[in-house]
């Protein structure tokens, strides 16, 4: 018998006596292969969400109070005690309201 072989072009040529064996499962292989995947995939996807929500339900969330506000959020009204003590202006493109005076050192030099 004749093995197949690969001509110049690169293309494989089988002889006229070549038969190639199938390679076939039996269908309770096939099942218990799709079965063992589909039980892997489900683990996997149940003990992800299990793990984050245990940890999104037990982790502390913290303060975002002091976190900028996006452009969507704007048309709510938030109050900020640092715009009302004269600071930024969070609400106004982040100016400030009054120019603060830049630190001076012990002896009055800036």
């Amino acid at each position: 018998m004749e093995t197949p072989r690969v001509n110049a072009v690169g293309l494989v040529e089988y002889p006229e006596d070549y038969v190639a064996s199938p390679r076939t499962y039996s269908r309770a292989l096939k099942l218990g292969a799709l079965l063992f995947l589909s039980f892997f995939a489900a683990v996997t996807v149940i003990s992800t969400v299990v793990s984050l929500g245990a940890y999104c339900l037990t982790s502390d969330g913290g303060d975002t109070r002091s976190l900028r506000s996006s452009p969507l959020v704007k048309a709510v009204a938030i109050r900020d005690p640092a715009a009302e003590a004269g600071g930024l202006d969070v609400h106004a493109g982040a100016s400030p309201a009054s120019p603060a005076e830049p630190p001076t050192g012990d002896d009055g030099v800036r």
